[in-house]
């Protein structure tokens, strides 16, 4: 038998909770509460184990489906707010507002935002660098937020997006792909016309969000 009481610990807790029942029947109900004590088998524990390990290596796949998604949906959300407040503060300023991408390689990616006069100002993996800045304060985004997820900003021409403050619109029109470890991707489609929308590309296991077009 495994995982019996010791004798000896129950002998004295036996004792000292005797000291409280001074009533025969009280005692009684106590001793055939302690003669109920019972422990595990070596093949109940066993078969305990393999049931928990089964389980365990079933479930840790969408474990890891579910905090690779999380993690893929986050970095687009972020991206996608990112412009929205970008176009925003374009209009709110009637100033033009820069996003920059750098995703070279695609494995170690960044973007920032710039209210400066070109977009040129702001290099995102410069740590050091004073720009990608809105209001003073640093807006930029890296890999470092969303670990193993990449970033393709390859139809995005000269890697920037210019919000024109007139008319809220952006140029050029293009997608961000993020892809995490999976192979599942997310797709940020920006129009000319300065939408931004978010859509699940084919074959890509993402829910939750419109599957993009063909």
């Amino acid at each position: 038998m495994l995982g019996g009481p010791n004798p000896n610990i129950l002998a004295k807790g036996f004792d000292l909770a005797m000291a409280f029942f001074p009533r025969k029947d009280a005692q009684g109900k106590f001793e055939d509460l302690f003669a109920g004590e019972t422990g595990f088998t070596l093949i109940e524990l066993l078969v305990t184990l393999a049931v928990v390990v089964i389980l365990a290596t079933v479930a840790a796949p969408a474990f890891r489906d579910f905090f690779e998604n999380r993690r893929l949906t986050n970095a687009a959300q972020t991206l996608y707010a990112d412009l929205q407040l970008a176009r925003a503060e374009s209009i709110k300023r009637n100033q033009t507002i820069f996003v920059k991408f750098d995703d070279s390689p695609a494995t170690d990616w960044c973007y920032g935002l710039e209210e400066a006069s070109t977009a040129t100002s702001c290099d995102c993996a410069d740590t050091t660098n004073t720009y990608c800045t809105i209001d003073g304060v640093r807006r930029v985004t890296d890999v470092d937020d969303f670990p193993g997820v990449t970033m393709s900003a390859s139809s995005v021409a000269g890697s920037t997006i210019t919000f024109d403050p007139k008319r809220g619109t952006l140029a050029p029109a293009g997608s961000i792909f993020f892809t995490n470890g999976s192979g599942n991707q997310m797709r940020i489609v920006m129009s000319l016309l300065g939408r931004v929308r978010l859509c699940v590309p084919s074959g890509s296991n993402v829910s939750g969000y419109p599957a993009c077009p063909p």
